[in-house]
C-alpha cells in the first residue's frame, strides 16, 4: 500500500504477482486497502511519527520557479 498524504490517493499492489507495480488494486480491493491504511495509521500513531502537514501556500496550478537555462531552482544539474 502506498498512500499520498497530499491527495489521499492509495495505490495497492500484489508484489507476489506484480513486482513491477503495474496494476493498482486499490479500487478492486477496497477492504484490503482500508485495512492496510488503518494498520499504517495505527502504527504511525503508536510510534509518534511526525506526519506531513498541508502547506497553505501550495498552489498546484502555479509553475515552479525556473532558473536561467530552464531548470527549476534546486533541480539536479
Amino acid at each position: 500500500l502506498l498512500e499520498f498524504y497530499e491527495t489521499g490517493e492509495r495505490l495497492l499492489f500484489d508484489l507476489s504477482a506484480d513486482l513491477g507495480e503495474q496494476k493498482n488494486l486499490a479500487s478492486a480491493q477496497p477492504q484490503i486497502a482500508d485495512d492496510l491504511a488503518k494498520r499504517l495509521h495505527d502504527y504511525l500513531a503508536s510510534v509518534g511519527a511526525a506526519l506531513p502537514k498541508p502547506n497553505p501556500d501550495y498552489d498546484p496550478n502555479r509553475e515552479p520557479a525556473r532558473r536561467k537555462g530552464g531548470k527549476r531552482k534546486g533541480a539536479e544539474q
